[in-house]
């Protein structure tokens, strides 16, 4: 296909902005050339283009916007099959809000010439075409009625912000702030300012942190992303944008037009003395089994899951100096990978694979590589010197192995925190110090919630680099005491939270006008409940602990399950789409062990009631086995 007509294009957007992988949650209607193409199967051009001789099809070249009114009440009254008819046409305008160019106080001809020629490349007109401000908003209107109420949000709910007296260009601008791709890069942000998934922050702090994080910054979607966020015109529009990002956010990247999985695009190399940098693609519990990749270049290349890494590996169809120098992105609709470039990455050991991979963070106690642009080497070799307890070196002679422009710095081991915040390349590989946002560092943390810790295991405080305030205020939760700390005098802007003895209780800390919330306890079973504790794997050579935090009659119950041999797996499944778990035994055990264990049963922990097992069989085929019935939703 080189082309769709309107009725197509209407059923193509529904199913891209708003299919069942939206469901409940906001959708963002962000139509630009992008995402066209991806919901087309068209290149970029060939589907902007298709879209516009679509809609002028319908509106014709005098802009007779009532004509898709009409077609949305027939529609209606013919019992509202299929797609809302409004929906080419309203992309269309999104499309030409993202064309505006720098915005400029919503001046009108910043929006309406670049919506006339997005539709016919000859019209010189300035000011609203045809009857396009009379029929616009009740357009909107009835969108958001289809997604929200006639639908139920089963794919989404669409929010129309009130943009006042210049809703004419307003509505579709409150989806075109920046451009989706843009959007992948707050994967990173919400890395760097230490959010945790489910986390809440006020939307305006995550707005200022996102102004901090992208100034001086010098790609187009920092600058995109800088200008949402400290333009005033657009904090409303800002706030809400990232909110609903921070609130969907799961700690892993995903596609903020679609909401599926976007796997993480790996940097690696084998040799460390001659290390040629490869690209590899990483698989994860979101992602198939197997896939095909269509290659920018019209070639197909046909992926399956190797342990955690698709294969093959590495991936040689993608260049990987170009992938280090300038980021990349592979995939179209139903998978992406993505890498955002970076100025320092670290590389740690993988078992599976055998090679350094790039990873996205430093662990203290592990060894890594760093692979650092050469104009960054020095500061960067002199703070892991500093911070490593084995020599830490740029190697010359390996350095001549990577891409023009990058030094390998080798053998960086943090053991225990760093008392100098690092160099900003490597800022968001080490949890050092100040960020855009007040944040809590280390410490022994308990997953059963946010920002809960044990007495004597309280973090560190990383204070905001937004504040040039002096004192900390913090405040009690069960007395109302507040008590001002002076900042310490310091290098790596940290408060060391332990020495201060707090009791066990809630506390609101603030450092201008960042917040973070911190609860202390006396011990696992406050928070966990009655029988929580402590579990002792004893191997040969290793001893594996853990701690119960779910036991017996307070909340989730494990399920044994038949182990599966070693590559496969168990799978369980509920009654409803999204209940799944797919159970394997873990490999690292076995590896710590130093010989392969005989696994007989494992535990499974699902958090849904299973009602089906799926393992394979004598013949080698899977095999399901009723473990509960129970009737399935619809």
């Amino acid at each position: 296909m080189t082309t769709w007509n309107y009725d197509e294009w209407a059923e193509l957007l529904a199913d891209f902005f708003f299919d069942k992988a939206h469901a409940d949650e906001e959708t963002l209607f962000a139509v630009d050339e992008q995402a066209l193409a991806s919901a087309s199967g068209l290149d970029a051009g060939q589907a902007c283009e298709s879209l516009a001789e679509a809609v002028l099809s319908v509106v014709g070249p005098r802009w007779n916007v009532r004509a898709v009114g009409e077609r949305v009440r027939n529609w209606r009254l013919a019992g509202e099959d299929g797609a809302h008819p409004a929906l080419p046409f309203l992309a269309l305008t999104v499309l030409a809000a993202y064309r505006m160019g720098a915005f400029e106080g919503f001046a009108p001809h910043k929006f309406y010439v670049p919506l006339r020629r997005t539709l016919a490349d000859d019209d010189e007109g300035t000011d609203a075409p045809g009857n396009y401000r009379e029929y616009v908003r009740e357009l909107w209107d009835d969108l958001s009625r289809w997604s929200n109420e006639d639908r139920e949000g089963w794919g989404g709910h669409l929010t129309i912000r009130d943009p006042g007296v210049h809703y004419g260009r307003g509505l579709a601008f409150q989806h075109a702030l920046v451009k989706s791709y843009d959007l992948t890069h707050l994967d990173a942000f919400f890395r760097r300012i230490g959010l945790q998934p489910g986390e809440h922050i006020e939307p305006a702090e995550l707005r200022r942190a996102l102004a901090a994080w992208t100034a001086g910054r010098g790609e187009p979607w920092a600058r995109r992303l800088q200008r949402v966020a400290s333009d005033p015109d657009l904090g409303e529009y800002a706030e809400a944008l990232l909110a609903r990002e921070a609130e969907k956010w799961d700690g892993r990247p995903r596609d903020p037009r679609t909401g599926r999985a976007i796997g993480r695009i790996r940097l690696g190399f084998s040799s460390v003395r001659r290390p040629r940098v490869g690209v590899y693609l990483q698989w994860d519990d979101r992602l198939p089994e197997a896939a095909v990749l269509q290659m920018p270049d019209g070639s197909v290349v046909e992926l399956h899951r190797s342990n955690g890494w698709f294969a093959p590996h590495p991936f040689d169809s993608l260049d990987a100096a170009t992938a280090m120098n300038d980021g990349a992105e592979l995939g179209g609709r139903s998978l992406r990978f993505d890498l955002r470039a970076d100025d320092a990455y670290a590389f740690g050991y993988d078992d599976d694979l055998g090679s350094w991979i790039s990873t996205d963070s430093i662990s203290y106690g592990n060894r890594y590589h760093l692979v650092v642009r050469s104009e960054h080497a020095s500061v960067c070799v002199a703070f892991a010197q500093a911070s490593s307890s084995v020599k830490s070196m740029v190697d010359e002679g390996a350095s001549r192995s990577l891409p023009q422009g990058w030094k390998l710095i080798v053998n960086v081991q943090i053991d225990a925190r760093p008392q100098k915040a690092p160099p900003a390349p490597l800022a968001p590989l080490v949890p050092v110090g100040s960020s855009p946002r007040l944040r809590l560092l280390g410490g022994l943390p308990l997953s059963t919630g946010h920002g809960v810790y044990l007495r004597g295991g309280e973090p560190a405080l990383g204070l905001s680099s937004l504040s040039d305030e002096e004192t900390i205020t913090m405040t009690r939760a069960s007395t109302g005491q507040t008590e001002r700390f002076k900042v310490p005098v310091g290098s790596n802007h940290e408060v060391p939270l332990w020495q201060l003895h707090l009791d066990p209780d809630l506390y609101e800390i603030q450092h201008g006008d960042s917040r973070v919330t911190l609860k202390i306890i006396d011990g696992i079973a406050e928070a966990a409940g009655p029988g929580a504790g402590t579990i002792t794997l004893e191997a040969r050579g290793a001893s594996i602990v853990g701690t119960i935090t779910d036991p017996p009659g307070t909340g989730r119950e494990p399920l044994t399950v038949p182990a599966p041999a070693k590559g496969d797996r168990v799978i369980l499944l509920g009654t409803r789409p999204g209940h799944q778990l797919l159970v394997e035994c873990p490999t690292w055990t076995a590896s710590l062990a130093g010989h392969d264990l005989s696994w007989r049963q494992i535990d499974a922990w699902p958090d849904f009631p299973p009602v089906w097992l799926f393992m394979k069989g004598p013949s080698g085929r899977y095999e399901a086995s009723l473990l509960s019935p129970r009737e399935p939703d619809v």
